[in-house]
């Protein structure tokens, strides 16, 4: 049997703070230079960013089109996973491994162009934005504990049954059924709200082997078939 961990690193908002980039996206004007992490946006960038949040790719001329490093020296302190007005993006390593795994149909890593200060000159990459479109419904919602949960987000009537987690910093908080082994090496639950990703075994030991599994925030989930129960 494969093994299966929550990824905790859409959670991490300090990865986009005070990188000192700022985006152009079609239809609008450069986003204002400034250190403030996502200031005056406008509504469908905002709207944009929580449909990837659930794991819906967003078309390609709706995503930032280019960014640029009004100051470099702060834009140096950019981690392997960092953020570009809300949406995620990866450099380095941890991209080199995402396109070496099964994202998912319909997910790509899309390259994105970062200028320096002169807004001429490209600084030296590869950067991407990553673009997922993975959603599984495997979460076993019935065993979370109630010390693991955030929120619970229960309408009915609108088809809505989903959760805001918190696993903590040891492993097993968090339980899957035998469908997260499928498909994709990454992906987003349906039922956990709040942008976290779920990883596949495979993908889980190449960020541990690059020593990017702090970064990510990786906790091993249980596994348990649908019927069972943690005990």
């Amino acid at each position: 049997m494969g093994r299966v961990w929550y990824c905790g690193v859409r959670g991490n908002t300090s990865l986009g703070n005070k990188l000192g980039i700022a985006s152009k996206f079609n239809g609008h004007d450069w986003q204002e230079p400034t250190f403030i992490s996502r200031v005056n946006t406008p509504k469908d960038i905002f709207d944009n960013g929580q449909l990837a949040a659930k794991g819906f790719a967003i078309p390609r001329d709706e995503l930032p089109q280019e960014s640029y490093a009004f100051s470099e020296k702060h834009f140096r302190r950019a981690r392997a996973f960092f953020w570009l007005r809300g949406f995620a993006a990866v450099k380095g390593k941890l991209a080199e491994i995402l396109l070496d795994m099964d994202v998912g149909e319909g997910s790509e890593l899309v390259p994105h162009t970062i200028y320096g200060e002169d807004r001429k000159t490209p600084l030296k990459g590869p950067f991407y934005i990553f673009n997922l479109n993975a959603r599984k419904r495997s979460f076993r919602s019935d065993l979370l504990e109630r010390k693991h949960m955030i929120t619970h987000f229960d309408y009915p009537e609108q088809g809505v049954d989903a959760y805001t987690v918190c696993p903590g910093p040891g492993d097993f908080a968090l339980s899957v059924s035998l469908a997260a082994l499928q498909g994709p090496d990454i992906w987003m639950e349906e039922q956990v709200w709040g942008g976290a990703y779920f990883v596949s075994e495979r993908l889980a030991e190449a960020l541990k082997k690059a020593k990017l599994a702090d970064l990510m925030r990786l906790r091993e989930c249980r596994i348990v078939p649908e019927g069972e129960n943690n005990g």
